[in-house]
């Protein structure tokens, strides 16, 4: 088991889509991007212009070892872009990634929280 937590490998995460998500901006939709951080690393989402149901399919690698990553929790933010001011948050979810090892790959729903979150984001992660 411990060379098995000594595996080098890269977690990579597929970010595809999310639904239902609260409108932000005055014509009833927002313009969101995710936010991605495991340990000291940061992924952030290209922006949706005007959209509640947003499609990024987009895929973002955290290289490391299983060891170091099965003690981490992904963690997601949604985000709204507003040009002229600060960015609206639309809620987030955080996955633990206790059940990572190899061959791990899994799709997820994720139920967003926060202070008037709605919707969901769908992601994928593989272990390779």
């Amino acid at each position: 088991m411990a060379s098995d937590a000594a595996t080098r490998g890269t977690l990579v995460v597929h970010l595809r889509s999310a639904t239902n998500l609260r409108s932000a901006d005055r014509g009833g939709t927002s313009d969101p991007y995710v936010k991605l951080k495991l340990n000291a690393t940061e992924h952030k989402s290209k922006v949706v212009d005007k959209s509640l149901n947003p499609t990024w399919d987009e895929r973002f690698e955290f290289p490391g070892t299983l060891g170091a990553l099965r003690d981490a929790t992904l963690v997601l933010a949604v985000q709204d872009k507003d040009g002229l001011s600060f960015d609206d948050a639309l809620g987030g979810a955080s996955v633990p990634l206790r059940a990572l090892c190899a061959g791990y790959a899994e799709e997820l729903t994720l139920s967003l929280e926060g202070k008037k979150a709605t919707g969901e984001v769908r992601i994928e992660l593989a272990w390779v």
